[in-house]
C-alpha cells in the first residue's frame, strides 16, 4: 500500500500544507470534517479553515513553525476551534508533523480529530450538574432534598402565573432529573 493510499484512507482528517500555507492535498477524512472538497481546497491557502479572529495571529505562528519544524500537537492545553465551509466552527486537537517528500521542501500534515461529541458531554454533564443543584437533587442517590420544593415556590411569583407554575412544579417535581433535562427547551 503507497504512503498516498494511507493518507487518503486514514481514519482522521489530515491536510498537506507547505511553508506558505498552500493546501496540497486533504483526505476524505478532511472533506467530511470541513465540508469542502479537494477541488475546494488544494492550492488555496488554508487559512480559509482558520477562525477569522485568530487568523493574523496564526499566520504568524504557522510561518515560525516553518523555520524549525518538529512534530507537535497545536495549541496544548488550549480549546481549538477550525472552520467548516458553512462558518460554523468545529472543536478540534491539532497533530503538526513536518515531512521531507524527496527532494521538496518540508510540508507538514496536520492531523485534525473532531472533539464535537466531547464538547457536547461536557456541556451536558454541567448542565446536569447544574439542575441537580438548582432542584436540590443528590447526584449520587437521586433522591430530592427536602429545601428544593420550599425554594421553588418561594420563585413562584405572582398570584396570576401561581397556577400555571404550581403545575409546572408538580410536573417536575414527580420527574427524574433526566426527564427534566429531556423537557427543557
Amino acid at each position: 500500500m503507497s504512503g498516498e493510499t494511507l493518507f487518503e484512507q486514514a481514519p482522521v482528517a489530515m491536510v498537506m500544507i507547505d511553508g506558505s500555507g498552500q493546501v496540497h492535498h486533504l483526505n476524505a477524512a478532511a472533506e467530511g470534517l470541513f465540508g469542502y472538497s479537494k477541488s475546494d481546497l488544494v492550492g488555496r491557502s488554508m487559512e480559509i479553515l482558520v477562525p477569522e479572529i485568530v487568523r493574523g495571529k496564526h499566520k504568524q505562528l504557522r510561518e515560525g513553525s516553518f523555520s524549525s519544524p518538529v512534530s507537535r500537537p497545536m495549541g496544548k492545553g488550549r480549546r481549538l476551534s477550525w472552520r467548516h465551509k458553512d462558518e460554523h466552527e468545529i472543536p478540534v486537537s491539532v497533530g503538526l508533523n513536518p515531512v521531507t517528500i524527496g527532494s521538496n521542501p518540508v510540508v507538514v500534515i496536520a492531523s485534525f480529530v473532531d472533539n464535537s461529541a466531547q464538547e457536547r458531554a461536557q456541556r451536558a454533564e454541567l448542565l446536569s450538574l447544574s439542575v441537580h443543584r438548582m432542584f436540590g437533587v443528590s447526584r449520587t442517590r437521586r433522591t430530592r432534598l427536602p429545601f428544593a420544593r420550599a425554594t421553588f415556590a418561594v420563585s413562584l411569583g405572582t398570584e396570576s402565573s401561581k397556577q400555571n407554575k404550581a403545575s409546572s412544579w408538580s410536573r417536575i417535581s414527580s420527574s427524574s432529573p433526566q426527564r427534566v433535562l429531556m423537557s427543557a427547551p
